[in-house]
């Protein structure tokens, strides 16, 4: 059952949109989903519209989400406990339907737990640790208190880790991230629109085909643009052309190239037998991470690497 107090924190929980203060008075859509304990004011905020994040799901278990992500750094008051906020957000995040998919209370054997957290997520804005010192320097293991949890969304599951402590000030800190699934945005290319690519470049680059992280198998929201393929290629069935794969230059080079080729060799299987393109028109070829179109070093450039391209062989 719920104090008089505890259900006034929990309450400030929903009602943040009128108590929120930030440095640019602006809430973050992650911060109205899930936002600070009453009396909380935050310090930092930082948002992006598609990056991984990795959830701690066990003490040795992690999971990575790829999608919208909003990180946001609060500071408590003498009013509160760590293990007020924790239990706060523990009965917001149930009334709210979220699934508990891990809980860490007083660290629980986790060694160094406030520098993993930070590790597997670090802040893109954080000038000489500024901003989370609060939560990695001087950290009391008895202060500290982790969860994970999630939302079913049509519109994307959505994520939350939640971390808790006290130490480098004299009152609990915390650090509330959000993150919600999506795909890279991309639309289909009609085959008009390939034709025509082709007739000025040479070639198209295709990012409507989709695979799981580190592999081949081809996914089932890839078939819209395998048709369009099919659709432009049945017209020009005395053409051939390479199919391409690209990566970008995470990992291995081996490992990269070798995963180029396979994706290649997915997309030519899957338009000859499921499509019916003569194997005749179809070479399957791997570039890895060689031929890239945007910077490696940001998390939206890796993604347009990440491609598949159709190009007309010289006969």
């Amino acid at each position: 059952m719920l104090t008089l107090r505890m259900l006034s924190i929990v309450l400030g929980l929903s009602l943040l949109a009128t108590t929120l203060a930030t440095a640019s008075e602006q809430i973050d859509w992650g911060q109205k989903l899930v936002g600070p304990v009453k009396s909380s004011s935050a310090y930092h905020n930082e948002s992006s519209e598609y990056q991984p994040y990795k959830l701690l799901t066990g003490k040795e278990t992690e999971l990575e989400i790829i999608g919208a992500l909003s990180s946001s750094l609060y500071k408590g008051t003498e009013k509160n406990t760590s293990f007020e906020i924790y239990s706060a957000y523990m009965e917001y995040l149930k009334e709210n339907k979220f699934q508990i998919l891990f809980k860490s209370e007083k660290s629980e054997g986790i060694s160094g737990l406030p520098g993993k957290l930070y590790g597997m997520n670090p802040l893109k804005s954080d000038p000489n640790y500024s901003n989370s010192a609060s939560l990695t320097s001087g950290a009391r293991g008895d202060h500290t208190y982790y969860i994970a949890a999630k939302q079913k969304s049509k519109n994307g599951d959505i994520y939350t880790g939640i971390f808790i402590t006290q130490g480098w000030w004299n009152v609990p800190n915390y650090r509330v991230d959000v993150a919600q699934v999506k795909p890279l945005q991309t639309t289909v290319l009609p085959a008009d629109e390939i034709e025509k690519a082709i007739q000025t470049e040479g070639y198209v680059a295709i990012y409507g085909i989709y695979f799981d992280t580190n592999q081949a198998s081809i996914k089932k929201e890839s078939e819209a643009s395998l048709s369009e393929i099919s659709n432009y290629m049945k017209k020009h069935p005395a053409d051939v052309f390479y199919v391409v794969g690209h990566t970008d230059d995470e990992g291995k080079m081996d490992d990269n190239m070798d995963l180029s080729l396979r994706r290649a060799k997915s997309v030519v299987k899957y338009l000859q037998e499921q499509l019916n393109i003569p194997g005749t028109q179809l070479e399957a070829h791997g570039a890895g991470p060689l031929a890239p179109v945007a910077n490696n070093h940001t998390i939206d450039g890796r993604a347009l690497n990440r491609r598949v391209s159709l190009v007309k062989k010289l006969k």
